[in-house]
């Protein structure tokens, strides 16, 4: 990293400024660097100049000069489809709030494309100018120019240029990738006429370069490029001299990203996400020492079961796993389909599996070194170490167990609808009010927390003992507690896709990411996503 531990980014408006936020917010965070910018909802940038370290973005203006001390990074788009997006932006995109917006949108509209663009050139001009003095300098470790395009069209070796500044390792800059690439996923030009229908709701029109050649008449073109033309050769250049390190950079983010395009699993510490190399998760699980397990699908559709360690997993022997449960490192049980029957159940002992007796199972739990299974008719057993004790009651499933080693399953009535019931005093005994489930968590038999389906679907509840009370929040699609008793939710609709989120006794409080498909939580300083 450059000796700067204060760094600027700088864009004009219709160049990117929004991503340029959230971009370097996400940055600022995993850094634990203070960030400023005025998109904040307290407003900060003001401090940045007297401020010892931290990243401002984005600055919306070009400086005369160079801040002493501070590293700058100045994003560039041609000029001339800025004014293009203006058009399309005060006539047509902004909220138009007041009677003075409305007026200002329709005169733009009646004016037209090219008298808008010739009218704004100066005012662009003025604002565009200081950059060509700066990117004079001949001292160029102070700054860097990066291209707008190649932001929207060559992200990943934008994002490795740019972070090249920054103390990140490699898997910190694919987890940056990765967070953001989608931006630029859905480029499709919006017309005017789906804008003003609200057909795509949207900050952003069009993205691809040399919108103005489409947009513009010729003669205006022409009047442009006269007064634009010394602008216009600076961000030629510095997409010529992007393109001149796009082998070796992009070499080096494909032979990165080779290694992790089959990382779906990541771990959050409480600061950052960390990338673990895996397969295709089926179930994640800690045991009581914290280490990790999970059964992986492999190529060929066979799952194995993992242990993690140092980053690295390590496969047990045989496949074609069902389910296992730890309780401790001593503690290790999966069920097998085997050759000569399925569901079979399995202990690990002197580094190889021991076949326990009994066949057709499906899931296996352990709480307190007591060890329980479910056959596939929805029958509960508990092992003495000899035989399998059968509980009263079938057709169970989705068992669980409690701090206080107590029993629940899921029964459905004749409707289909999930029921919870309790195993206690020899029998199961349905949980109040608890109809139309799909998920459950029992802390103990006070305290319950539950995902609803059906008419309750996407919502979250709390049991206490007596009654169910609802939680905030809606669309939920997962959640998981914590030992810790923390609480989790991933929430997945059109607008928030896979975005994990923490309950801080008052409000959910989002994790940065998004797309993630499933959560595992041992506390609130170890999050998994998959």
């Amino acid at each position: 990293m450059m000796n700067y531990n204060k760094i600027s980014v700088h864009a004009l408006h219709k160049s990117g400024s929004m991503f340029l936020f959230e971009y370097f917010k996400f940055v600022a965070a995993m850094l634990d660097k203070p960030f400023y910018s005025n998109n904040l909802p307290t407003p900060n940038a003001n401090e940045f100049k007297n401020s010892e370290q931290g990243i401002l973005s984005p600055s919306r203006l070009f400086p005369k000069e160079l801040t002493p001390g501070c590293f700058s990074i100045f994003l560039l788009r041609h000029p001339m489809d800025m004014l293009v997006s203006q058009y399309f932006s005060f006539g047509y995109m902004h909220k138009l709030e007041s009677e003075e917006q409305r007026l200002m949108a329709k005169e733009i509209q009646e004016m037209g494309i090219d008298e808008f663009c010739i009218r704004e050139a100066d005012d662009l001009l003025r604002r565009y100018r200081n950059i060509l003095d700066i990117a004079a300098y001949e001292n160029k470790k102070q700054f860097m120019l990066v291209s707008y395009y190649d932001m929207v069209l060559n992200f990943q070796i934008w994002n490795d240029k740019v972070l090249s500044n920054f103390d990140l390792t490699d898997e910190q800059k694919d987890l940056i990738y990765e967070e953001f690439y989608h931006q630029f996923s859905d480029v499709d030009e919006l017309s005017p006429e789906e804008i003003m229908a609200g057909k795509k709701k949207r900050h952003k029109r069009k993205m691809y370069p040399g919108d103005h050649l489409e947009k513009l008449k010729p003669e205006t073109i022409e009047i442009l490029n006269r007064k634009f033309s010394h602008i216009v050769q600076l961000v030629n250049q510095v997409k010529e001299q992007n393109t001149d390190r796009v082998n070796l950079l992009l070499s080096k983010a494909r032979k990165r990203r080779k290694l992790s395009s089959s990382s779906k699993l990541k771990q959050w510490d409480g600061n950052h996400w960390q990338i673990i190399k895996s397969d295709k998760i089926q179930k994640l699980q800690f045991n009581g020492n914290d280490t990790v397990f999970a059964i992986m699908e492999q190529d060929g559709g066979k799952s194995k079961l993992y242990k993690l360690e140092d980053n690295v997993w390590t496969a047990f022997p045989g496949s074609n796993i069902r389910d296992f449960a730890t309780g401790s490192d001593n503690d290790l049980y999966v069920i097998r389909d085997l050759t000569d029957h399925t569901g079979c159940i399995m202990r690990w002992s002197d580094d190889k599996w021991v076949r326990l007796p009994g066949k057709n199972f499906d899931q296996v739990l352990i709480n307190n070194g007591t060890l329980y299974v479910k056959n596939q008719e929805g029958k509960v057993f508990e092992f003495n170490e000899k035989t399998w004790v059968p509980l009263k009651g079938s057709k169970l499933f989705d068992l669980k167990v409690d701090k206080a080693n107590k029993l629940y399953a899921f029964r459905e009535n004749q409707k289909g609808d999930k029921h919870l019931f309790i195993y206690a005093d020899g029998e199961w005994s349905p949980i109040k009010g608890s109809l139309n489930l799909k998920d459950y968590y029992p802390v103990n038999s006070d305290l319950i927390y539950a995902l609803g389906s059906g008419k309750k679907d996407g919502k979250l509840f709390k049991y206490n003992g007596q009654e169910w009370s609802r939680l905030p929040g809606s669309d939920i699609a997962q959640f998981r507690v914590g030992k810790d008793g923390s609480l989790w939710i991933l929430r997945d609709t059109q607008n928030i896709k896979g975005k994990i989120f923490v309950w801080d006794q008052e409000k959910w409080m989002p994790l940065p990411g998004k797309e993630s498909k499933a959560i595992y939580v041992k506390d609130k300083n170890s999050v998994w996503s998959v």
